[in-house]
């Protein structure tokens, strides 16, 4: 496992990555992983509807697939 805060220098390092940062965060770790055909979890939240097709997007290219979790009430889940 490698924790770090710069996902670019440690790209060789590891096969999937976990997100949970800022949207903006999320979106230039999502390019990264998509240049470097690296598998991704994203539990971030608040993305806006560009950020939003930008997932979208990377996951078409991609064979893996995207799961999209809605929150539910006020609590979440």
């Amino acid at each position: 496992m490698v924790i770090s805060d710069d996902v670019a220098q440690n790209v060789a390092g590891f096969d999937l990555l976990i997100d949970f940062t800022r949207p903006e965060g999320t979106l230039e770790h999502l390019d990264i992983c998509v240049a470097h055909h690296k598998q991704m979890v994203i539990g971030t939240t608040g993305f806006d509807d560009a950020g939003k097709a930008a997932i979208k997007a990377a996951s078409e290219k991609s064979y893996r697939f995207c799961l999209k979790l809605q929150r539910w009430g006020e609590s979440g889940v």
